[in-house]
């Protein structure tokens, strides 16, 4: 028969001590996760039961009023026909940090939640990603939590997650667009203003995120530190610091994390490098490469730059007496793309250094060598490349 509003609220009401029970219980699997998931950025968790007036006006509404079955002669029958299709018996929001998290902590919330005693998703809930009247995405899923005493009693339960920002601006759409409380003629202009605050928020959620997730790498950091103790010394001009600071670490440290690290220990603890490291380097003069690279190193270098890297240098490895300057450079940059088979060099760049008597196969050396040294961080549109061919 078809009940009255009356008559499903009546059983609404004697499923108040079950559904608390029922909530509780998922209550507990939520919290586990989430304290399992602790370093996951988790910043709120709402949860709610249905009012009966919010049941009342979904009843209606919703038309189940019509379509649900109602039993005269057994409550225990009606009980669990409005417990299983009320899918939203119970509800939970879990608050996030960040936008673009949502999803990968729903799919992880449902695995966990599957593997549940009291717990039943369906095949179909599997996918989060639900589509809202306002056109966006929103992170949900349902399910329903048996009762203890009767796993034939079940509730249906619904898990939105959404981060601060989403959650911030739902709050706000909902209220003044979705569901207004009254008549208003500027509801367009509101629904584009609204969108715009969307694109905004979620460009500034994006930008946060990254801001939160950006590491750094151990070289990195030894060599903006050591910069800071070696430009206390005044080795070089201030305004070409950064430039002269980067051949040297790039040509000479690379990501000798040792070398700096022993540096660093004189430096912090003395302000002065006392025992300087020993720079060792193999004459390299006989390379195919070796003629390309000094005319093009010549070029690109001016003599005072080199000269402050060679002070940068020789404060901080022992001095080279037998070889120049310049041709130290150029043997550690032949012999590190030699030698480095991660390199993250074209293969075509590092064919130029196979030996092969051919001129054919080494007389366009000079490109490729000026993109390894670009690489490195020299100047080279210093040198124009009708010039260097």
């Amino acid at each position: 028969m078809v009940a009255s509003k009356q008559d499903w609220l009546k059983i609404f009401k004697l499923l108040s001590d079950s559904v608390n029970k029922a909530n509780n219980r998922l209550n507990e699997y939520l919290q586990e996760f989430i304290d399992s998931n602790n370093h996951k950025k988790i910043i709120g968790k709402q949860n709610r039961i249905k009012t009966d007036v919010s049941f009342v006006d979904k009843l209606v509404r919703n038309n189940y009023i019509s379509s649900w079955i109602y039993d005269e002669e057994n409550d225990e029958v009606n009980k669990k026909t409005l417990s299983s299709n009320l899918p939203d018996f119970i509800g939970y929001r879990i608050n996030t940090l960040f936008f673009n998290e949502e999803e990968q902590f729903a799919n992880e919330l449902i695995s966990f939640l599957k593997k549940k005693e009291h717990i039943e998703i369906s095949d179909n809930q599997l996918n989060p990603t639900n589509q809202q009247a306002n056109g966006h995405p929103i992170m949900k899923f349902k399910g329903f939590v048996k009762s203890e005493v009767d796993p034939e009693l079940k509730f249906g339960f619904e898990i939105q997650i959404k981060s601060s920002v989403h959650n911030l601006w739902g709050e706000v759409e909902h209220g003044s667009i979705y569901k207004p409380n009254n008549f208003d003629f500027r509801i367009d202009e509101k629904k584009r203003n609204v969108e715009e605050i969307w694109n905004t928020l979620t460009s500034c959620d994006r930008q946060l995120y990254l801001l939160s997730k950006e590491t750094y790498e151990k070289d990195k950091l030894l060599k903006q530190l050591l910069t800071i103790y070696l430009e206390e010394s005044q080795l070089v001009d201030p305004l070409n610091s950064h430039y002269l600071y980067s051949i040297f670490f790039n040509v000479f440290i690379r990501k000798n994390n040792k070398v700096m690290e022993e540096l660093l220990i004189q430096l912090m603890s003395n302000k002065k490098i006392e025992i300087k490291s020993s720079f060792i380097f193999i004459n390299l003069k006989d390379s195919f490469v070796y003629d390309d690279l000094k005319g093009i190193l010549s070029t690109i270098l001016h003599p005072d730059e080199l000269e402050s890297i060679k002070k940068i240098f020789e404060y901080c490895f022992e001095s080279i007496e037998h070889e120049s300057f310049l041709d130290v450079i150029i043997f550690s940059i032949i012999e590190y793309y030699e030698l480095d088979s991660e390199s993250e060099i074209e293969d075509e760049v590092l064919d130029i250094y196979k030996d092969d008597d051919e001129d054919e196969e080494v007389q366009n050396n000079k490109p490729s060598l000026l993109g390894l040294l670009e690489k490195d961080g020299f100047k080279t549109k210093r040198i124009k490349l009708d010039e260097s061919e």
